[in-house]
């Protein structure tokens, strides 16, 4: 078991990166994100708690830019690919899909004030898509919401704390899932108005021009396999992931591999759950839907071009996708130590070969 995945529970350092990185036993880590925060609180460890919420806080507006910025390009890419007229006679319906998605969200919430928070990202989003300005404000909201929580620290409020650490949680989990909500609804709405091909463009060409996801994987070119699983479980965290959406993944590393597993994955897999049996999947083949038939949805397509652009540029995918068709059951990334050991039917799927 490599160093990321050994010890005590701890922050420390990713020297690929000089950021902060949960390290630990792992089945320390299995533990989510939010209840060890809620543990340093209970035994009075302030400055670790102070610590850990800061890096959730800094990811957390990480993975909303690169949400934001993968927003703004779906509807610049759709123009350029049809024209301005076209893509502004699918607005309407984009945003009567959001907004049915985000409906299914609020089902899943009790609280008046998260109900008031999906409302409000509802408005983000508008039929001129939504502005610069209005993501400034949502960063500023999200920093007022950390300022509290690190108040209560300060003050060593302990029940005080813990009632604003699962605020803190809910809003961000609402703000994150509203920027995935409107991923998939815009090429979703596409099907219908020029068919599944250009959709699936839609959805996964407008991300290769997102800058920071681009970043990412020139930072995944000099990882190690050990160095990605830690990275990419952290990653997941960030997403969510877990069954109560506060950010756990599953390692599980053998002489040959490492994998994550995520019940349910954070992004994708926790819109599915949402949307039940009304999620929109693809009815044709399509490469980056591994070519399956009416199992695949637009965001979910993602994962798919994780792979085939990890294959494009090393030969073979740095991480195998475990695609689960039952949302209900766990989806999970493997990473192979050595790339011979990938299977076979990882590059058939995609209909590639291996270099």
């Amino acid at each position: 078991m490599s160093a990321y995945f050994n010890g005590p529970e701890r922050l420390g350092v990713f020297e690929k990166t000089g950021t902060p990185l949960r390290m630990g036993d792992v089945e320390k880590l299995i533990i989510s994100d939010y209840q060890v925060l809620r543990n340093f609180v209970k035994d009075n460890q302030w400055d670790q708690a102070i610590a850990y919420l800061t890096s959730f806080h800094a990811q957390n507006i990480t993975m909303n830019s690169i949400f934001f910025g993968w927003c703004k390009t779906l509807s610049g890419y759709y123009a350029e690919l049809t024209s301005d007229e076209k893509e502004k006679s699918i607005r309407p319906k984009v945003i009567l899909d959001f907004h049915r998605v985000m409906d299914a969200t609020k089902k899943t919430y009790s609280n008046n004030e998260d109900i008031i928070l999906i409302e409000k990202m509802k408005q983000y989003f508008s039929g001129e898509n939504f502005l610069p300005e209005k993501v400034d404000a949502l960063i500023e909201e999200m920093n007022a919401d950390f300022k509290l929580v690190i108040d209560s620290f300060n003050e060593k409020n302990e029940a005080k704390a813990l009632k604003l650490i699962t605020r803190f949680n809910r809003n961000a989990v609402i703000r994150h899932d509203s920027f995935a909500s409107y991923v998939y609804s815009y090429p979703s709405s596409v099907v219908d108005a020029s068919g599944e091909k250009i959709a699936v463009e839609i959805a996964n060409g407008s991300l290769l021009k997102n800058q920071m996801w681009l970043g990412m994987w020139d930072l995944i070119k000099i990882l190690s396999p050990i160095d990605l699983a830690a990275f990419l479980a952290e990653h997941l965290r960030f997403h969510f992931s877990g069954l109560e959406r506060e950010g756990s993944t599953q390692v599980i590393e053998d002489d040959k591999k490492i994998r994550l597993i995520f019940d349910p994955c954070g992004s994708g897999g926790a819109l599915r759950r949402r949307l039940e049996a009304d999620v929109v999947n693809l009815k044709e083949e399509h490469q980056l839907a591994w070519n399956k038939c009416g199992e695949v949805n637009l965001y979910c397509s993602h994962c798919a071009l994780n792979e085939k652009f990890s294959i494009d540029l090393f030969g073979y995918p740095k991480l195998v996708v475990e695609f689960e068709n039952d949302a209900n059951k766990p989806c999970g990334w493997t990473i192979y130590k050595d790339k011979k050991d990938v299977p076979q039917e990882v590059f058939d799927r995609l209909g590639m070969t291996r270099s």
